[in-house]
Formats: structure tokens, sequence, C-alpha cells
């Protein structure tokens, strides 16, 4: 959805009353601009902070929408100062879009809407890291009513952390309804990441598109489809840390889709379908986890699983019985999939029967004759996660830094070539036959998360004016950073992750054109941090986007 062709411009700044939104006599407030909005509004947010809370009562019209914006996001800070209700209330708004600011300090959730229509939550930064009332969330929209929400390019952060292991229930973003759109967001730190359905079994949430997001260090699911009907498409998405990593328990109907993600450190099981959810299609995944089980506990009607690495670990796992595939189901259709067997004589278990080996399994079920046997090496580059406590109770191992490691399959591995053509969903193969798992050998990796491809608050340095040296590089101590070329003071130090996630602000020392700090490897809450790399970025006092020079390290474990 796009903004108004032909929009009026109104001007916004902090403040309680007042204004008459022009640029010299600007709405002192979100209330007073909310009190005069009219469709095709364009709301230029200025910059500073939104105290309080807000609730955007008018709507829009198709093609005419109420917009309210900033092109920086950390220019505008919506806070809502530990308050018990949502920072940012949609009720009953059609044609609104909520773009470019930041969202922080809800008790609750951040943002909620009941029964919108055509609600765009773009470009926005989600912080509920102090999140400490009885429904913790960042974006919910919840109840009947909901159609044609966008909602991409966010970074949703949460009030949870991996190591710590399961903690309350806190979903990140929440979906019941039809045609929505959930894009390219940056979602962590959570019980749950994504929410389709959340299990409302008397509203109907189907035709909803989930694709390109990165979703990390959840304590529960990377995504849940629990309570949705049909045409459910979850396609593209990167789950790493997670205890489960796509769920649907139940799903009535489908079908739901689960094509070319990847689930990296799964701790219990990469899919949870349980509950007899109904019209599964699994095509082209990567799951890759600490437990065994490649495919772990179950039950579900009319599955339809083509062209997936289940690599799971080598460990005895949770139930001590470390099989590839343990599940119930009616109406299977298995084959051209990769399967880890840790053990000999112990493949899987099926509806309750053990086989000791795929050719048993291929002679009692008639299917899964292309299927193949092979294990983590089949990537160029990739660890086994190590396997922490049941549910993550005293707390799960650290975190893999998404993208760390290189599923790309290697060539020549028992992976190549070992799927099966599958119309509109592997058509572009380069080999002899399509790969199994989400990457085919040549073709680039999809980006995951916001923006274009480049990390997300991690700017290109433009003109450098000061050269950042990193000893050692790479570290697995205290990391030495040093800036020569710049007068006293020039710039503070920010650490972030390949994705663009602020680990660390530093504090230095030093004198005129020489300044030094010191980085332990940790993050702001004394967390080591996992392997990787991470950019350390120099930017001048109070402009943070504006960058003097960029220098890359590498932890070690």
């Amino acid at each position: 959805p796009t903004d108004p062709v032909l929009p009026r411009l109104r001007y916004v700044v902090p403040g309680t009353a007042g204004g008459t939104g022009t640029q010299t006599d600007p709405f002192r407030g979100i209330a007073a601009a909310n009190a005069q909005a009219l469709p095709g509004d364009v709301f230029l947010l200025q910059p500073g902070t939104y105290f309080g809370v807000s609730a955007l009562t008018r709507s829009g019209l198709p093609g005419k929408p109420i917009v309210w914006k900033r092109t920086d996001a950390r220019a505008v800070v919506r806070d809502g100062q530990d308050t018990a209700k949502p920072v940012v209330d949609f009720s009953g708004s059609q044609s609104v879009h909520l773009e470019n600011v930041t969202v922080r300090r809800p008790r609750q959730m951040a943002i909620r809407g009941y029964a919108t229509t055509g609600l765009v939550i773009r470009d926005c930064i989600v912080d509920s890291s102090n999140l400490t009332g009885s429904e913790k969330g960042g974006i919910y929209l919840l109840g009947p009513g909901h159609t044609d929400a966008t909602i991409t390019d966010n970074v949703i952060r949460g009030p949870f952390h991996w190591e710590d292991g399961r903690n309350d229930d806190a979903y990140a973003l929440i979906v019941v309804g039809t045609g929505h759109v959930v894009a390219h967001n940056e979602i962590y730190d959570w019980w749950d990441g994504l929410t389709v359905g959340h299990g409302e079994t008397d509203v109907e949430t189907s035709n909803c598109d989930v694709y390109g997001n990165e979703v990390y260090d959840c304590t529960d699911d990377g995504i849940e489809t629990d309570g949705s009907r049909h045409n459910i498409r979850i396609w593209d998405n990167r789950f790493t840390n997670v205890l489960c990593g796509i769920s649907a328990q139940p799903v009535f109907g489908g079908p739901v889709y689960s094509i070319r993600n990847v689930v990296y450190d799964f701790q219990l099981k990469p899919l949870k379908f349980q509950v007899w959810p109904t019209g599964l299609i699994v095509f082209d995944n990567t799951f890759v986890g600490a437990d065994p089980r490649g495919w772990g506990e179950g039950q579900w009607r009319n599955a339809i699983v083509r062209n997936n690495l289940f690599i799971g670990g080598s460990e005895p796992g949770h139930n001590g019985d470390p099989i590839a595939l343990d599940t119930s189901g009616i109406g299977a259709d298995f084959d051209f999939n990769g399967w880890y067997q840790a053990i000999p004589n112990r493949f899987g278990r099926f509806n309750g029967v053990l086989y000791r080996n795929l050719a048993d399994f291929q002679q009692a079920m008639g299917m899964s004759w292309s299927a193949v046997l092979l294990d983590i090496g089949v990537f160029v580059d990739a660890e086994e996660p190590p396997l922490g406590p049941y549910l993550g109770n005293g707390g799960y191992p650290p975190p893999y830094e998404p993208g760390s490691q290189d599923l790309r399959l290697r060539s020549g591995s028992p992976a190549e070539d070992a799927g099966v053509l599958l119309a509109n969903i592997n058509d572009g193969y380069l080999g002899a036959a399509p790969d199994l798992g989400a990457y085919e050998i040549g073709r680039p990796i999809p980006h995951y998360g916001p923006g274009s491809g480049a990390p997300t608050s991690v700017p290109e340095v433009g003109v450098a004016v000061a050269a950042l040296s990193i000893t050692p590089n790479p570290s697995r101590a205290l990391s030495h950073i040093e800036l020569r070329g710049a007068a006293d003071g020039a710039g503070v130090v920010r650490i972030f992750t390949g994705s663009g996630r602020l680990v660390r602000t530093l504090t230095g020392t030093g004198g005129p054109g020489f300044n030094a700090w010191s980085w332990d490897g940790r993050d702001e809450a004394g967390r080591e941090v996992p392997a990787g790399a991470y950019y350390v970025r120099l930017s001048e006092p109070g402009a943070s986007d504006h960058v003097l020079a960029q220098a890359r390290a590498i932890r070690l474990r």
C-alpha cells in the first residue's frame, strides 16, 4: 500500500493541545492532530518524544489513507511511560498507516488493533523490552473484523533472553482475520515470534502471506498458525534459536504452506503439528536442530512433505530415543526428503511402529522411495547445535547469531539434485534436479529482515574521516579498538550484529587525535555474544546515522 498521491501535509510536534497543523503552527500532540484528521492527510511527525498513549480513531479511504510518519524511526519516539494501555491503539481504523516511528516502554502491548481494514505498520522500531503487564506483546491485531493488514520492515524486540530459558507468554506479532501480509520484519527476544491465528477458532484467519522475516531467540515457537483455516503461506523465513520452528495445532482444513524456510537450532522439534491439524504442505525447507528427532511427535491429517532436510542432533535427546522421525498421522505423503539417522537400527517411529532403517520404513509404508540419508556435512560450514535442558529449564545454551552458519549445500553432497520438481516452487533449479532444502546450489540466499539486504542499522560509510583499528581480530577475549585521525571526543562507538541490531555502546579514553575503547565480547546486559561477525561503528555524538568510520570485528567461541 502506498501513501496518498496528492496528500495534504500536516505537521505535528510533541505537546498536549492546540495548533492548526501548518509548518509554522503544528499540532501540539498526536491527540490534537487525530481530532482533525481527514482521508488523504499525511502527518509529518517532527523529531522528539511523544509521551503517553494514543488512540488513532480517524479513518482514511482506499487510495486516500491517513498516514502518520517520519523519515527516521529513531528521531520520533512514542513513549508509553509504562502505562497499562497500548501505546498506539487502532480501534475500527480503516486505511491508516504508521511509518518510521519508535514505539517504546509499553507495560503490556505496544500496538493494538481491533476490527481494522487496510492497516499499515511499516519501518517502525517496537521496543517492548520492559514489559511487566499481564498481556505482554509487540503488535496485536485481535478479535473479529481484521482485513488486509500490511506489517513490514519493522524491528520488534521483546522482554526475554534466550539464555534464561522459557518465561511467561509474550508474543511479538499476532494477526487474525484475512488478507494480511507480514514480511521482512526482524523479531527477537520473545516467547513466540510470529502468530497467525492465535487459536481464535471463532474468527476465520485465512489467505495470509508471511515471508522474508528474521526471527530468533524465541523461547517457544518461531511461528504459530494455530487456529487458522485456509491458505496460510509461510515462505523464505529464517528462524534461529527456537524451541519449535513452525506450529500448527490445530489448523482447520488448510492448506498451510511451509516453503523454503530455514530453522536452525531448534531445541525440541522443527514442526509442531499437533491436535490434528489438516492440510499441511511442507516443501523445500531446511531444519537443523539439537534434538535428534528431525521431526518429533504430533498427530495430524493430510500432509504432503517434499524436498526437505530433517537434520537433528546426535545425542539421545530429551526422550532418550535418538530417532530421525517420530510422529503420527493420517494421509501421509512423504518423499524426496533427506534424513539424519544418528544411530543404527533406529530410523523412525510412525503411528507407534518403530522402523529400524529407511528401507523398512519404505517397504512398510509404500512411500519415500526417493528419500536419502545424510548428515550435517551436507552444508558448506555448519555445526550441530548443542542440546539444552528440556523446555529450557534453567536456560538454553548460548544463542547463534542468525546467518552465522553457512547452510548452503556443499557441492557433491547427497542433498544435491536429490529433489523433485514442484511447479511454481523450485522451477529455477540449476542442476540435474532440484536440491533438497531451502537453498539451491548456485542461487543467492534470500534477504531476511528489514531493508534491501544491507544491515538495517549499519549504513555504509560515505567519506571516512577517521580510521578504526581492532586488535586482535578475530578475538576470543578483549578487543582493543583504536581511532586515529579525528579530534578528541569526535564520536561514539556502537557495536551491531550483521543484521543491524545494536549490541553495545562503548565509552572510551584518549586525547586529541586519538581515542581507544575496549570490548569484552558482551552485550549491554553483560551476556557473552555468539560467535560471528559484528560491525563496529563510529558516529557523531547525537547523530547516530552520520557514520564517520566502520570496521568489522570477528568473535570466536
